[in-house]
């Protein structure tokens, strides 16, 4: 089980990472993701799973299954995307404008 905990890390660390985070999401689409977020916040509260100390991939696997009981796969993939979307943003916004090299 891997944990998060933020109490571990330092501060500088804790406020680049929250900075990055907040400029990552497109606009169109926020409203969209901070609702999915808040329906996983939810479920883990009804589970009472504390999401700041502690997301494995068991807890992922217990909330996907849940939404499988009401979701098409479709709609299980967009979910997914949405829950981690922060690395996936960061590293696409750095791309933009990268020319891959190609070898000869």
């Amino acid at each position: 089980m891997s944990k998060c905990e933020s109490d571990s890390l330092p501060s500088d660390v804790e406020e680049v990472a929250k900075a990055v985070v907040a400029n990552l999401l497109p606009s169109k689409s926020k409203a969209a993701y901070e609702t999915a977020y808040s329906n996983f916040q939810k479920w883990c509260g009804v589970k009472e799973i504390n999401i700041e100390k502690t997301i494995s991939e068991k807890v992922l696997l217990a909330y996907f299954s849940y939404k499988a009981k009401v979701f098409r796969s479709s709609t299980m993939w967009s979910h997914y995307s949405i829950k981690f979307t922060n690395l996936i943003a960061f590293l696409k916004r750095n791309a933009e404008g990268y020319r891959q090299k190609k070898s000869k």
